[in-house]
């Protein structure tokens, strides 16, 4: 599938790599492809986006939100619970439990393969011979879930993205 995209797309998703690698995380979500789309900010890709005012600052500091915060609101605090692992595995064994991949290629989850096999069928549909980062923006409100959620609550439609598509093409 990865031939039929356009060297643009093909940068979204090395760039969500960049991201992925560079925040040491152990796979990539659509939301990893999602901030891509906003870095790399293409026609038509980013800049779809931010028309709405969705921003990659925006979508950076909901992925920040640490675990610990997120356990924090369910009554779990972590450092009761690393320091339980310490007692009964070990230091050396809690530290390399906690050792992200640094280097490499990151494996992509279900949700993200999913996010870019619907891509191309966003380009099936529209009868394009090739996958562009537009494919992935529209298949993003396909795919449902928090990146959807996300652009709708900065106010992007699907409509509005397809009517942006047709009106860059045009001027091309």
């Amino acid at each position: 599938m990865f031939e039929r995209f356009t060297e643009d797309a093909r940068e979204v998703v090395v760039e969500a790599q960049r991201i992925g690698r560079e925040r040491g995380e152990r796979a990539i979500d659509e939301e990893h492809l999602l901030l891509a789309l906003l870095v790399i900010g293409q026609p038509l890709g980013g800049a779809l986006l931010t028309t709405g005012g969705l921003t990659a600052a925006a979508v950076r500091e909901r992925m920040d939100r640490s675990d610990e915060q997120l356990l924090a609101t369910l009554g779990v605090d972590v450092e009761v619970v690393r320091a339980r692992m310490v007692r009964t595995f070990g230091e050396a064994a809690v530290r390399r439990l906690g050792r992200h991949r640094r280097g490499g290629h990151i494996p992509f989850t279900s949700a993200a393969k999913t996010l870019l096999e619907r891509s191309l069928r966003e380009a099936l549909a529209r009868k394009d011979r090739h996958i562009g980062p537009e494919h992935i923006v529209l298949a993003m409100f396909r795919r449902g879930g928090r990146v959807a959620a996300d652009l709708r609550e900065a106010g992007i439609t699907r409509s509005q993205v397809e009517v942006e598509v047709d009106r860059v093409r045009r001027a091309a």
